[in-house]
């Protein structure tokens, strides 16, 4: 499961909109600015039925991003509210500091 969940990851990343991607890319400014490291250190997968929510912890600074599942196609829109969603279950996801290079 963690392979599917690593997917989606990656999937949210790389067509999130342009200024998620902005923050992100200041996020990890941050990050590597006080840890010489280009990555989060933890990040956190939570499926619910309706969507996915890509949670990203560093030193001192964190990241989120989720999006409804229509039909296999991700829609970005801000996190609804936690108890309006039906969480299926959460799981880590290990990022290394290649899966963020395109934002370097």
């Amino acid at each position: 499961m963690e392979k599917v969940n690593y997917e989606i990851a990656m999937d949210m990343l790389k067509n999130m909109p342009e200024k998620k991607k902005e923050v992100l890319k200041n996020a990890l400014s941050r990050n590597y600015y006080l840890t010489s490291n280009w990555a989060m250190e933890f990040g956190t997968m939570i499926i619910y039925k309706e969507g996915f929510l890509l949670r990203l912890e560093g030193t001192r600074c964190s990241f989120s991003v989720f999006a409804y599942d229509r039909d296999g196609e991700l829609e970005f829109a801000r996190k609804p509210i936690e108890n309006c969603l039906n969480k299926l279950y959460e799981d880590d996801i290990d990022l290394s500091e290649l899966d963020f290079f395109q934002f370097a």
